[in-house]
């Protein structure tokens, strides 16, 4: 068992360095388009806003590289009580939401300055920006009624 959970923490720390990696090539890359942008002295907003863009992915891929090493290299427990099982979901998907979210504004301007019919996609994004926490919250109500249940009257 002990075996499983070095070869375990190892690989989940061999991803989260991959991902910090990818995340700093991002950040780097939208550095150069930046520097490339200001040093040809021509239209700067669209190439701003795909910097923005993979700055905010860059953002969004390192927490999920920070979450994986928190949560199953440093954390030396498993995951006993449902409420733990919840917090660790939630702390996940509202990484996730927020970044899409982000991105989701990113989307919206450039589809804005370029073509109005564009904003479709970023449209159908944004409400499921809007569900997704509402979906989240329906979850964690409904865990907790639950796990207030008296033990025998729960089917688990």
């Amino acid at each position: 068992m002990k075996t499983m959970q070095l070869v375990s923490a190892a690989l989940y720390t061999v991803s989260a360095a991959a991902l910090v990696v990818i995340a700093l090539v991002m950040i780097i890359r939208a550095g150069v388009l930046i520097w490339g942008a200001v040093q040809e002295v021509g239209e700067i907003e669209g190439v701003l806003l795909d910097a923005i863009g993979l700055v905010i992915v860059a953002v969004a891929v390192f927490d999920v590289a920070k979450y994986l090493v928190e949560e199953n290299v440093l954390r030396h427990e498993e995951l006993r009580a449902p409420h733990q099982a919840r917090a660790q979901l939630t702390k996940f998907l509202s990484i996730i939401i927020v970044a899409i979210a982000l991105e989701t504004l990113v989307f919206t301007f450039g589809a804005g300055r370029t073509d109005m019919t564009l904003l479709l996609y970023p449209s159908l994004l944004f409400i499921g920006v809007i569900l997704a926490p509402i979906a989240l919250g329906l979850f964690q109500w409904m865990s907790r009624e639950a796990e207030a249940k008296p033990r025998e009257t729960r089917s688990d």
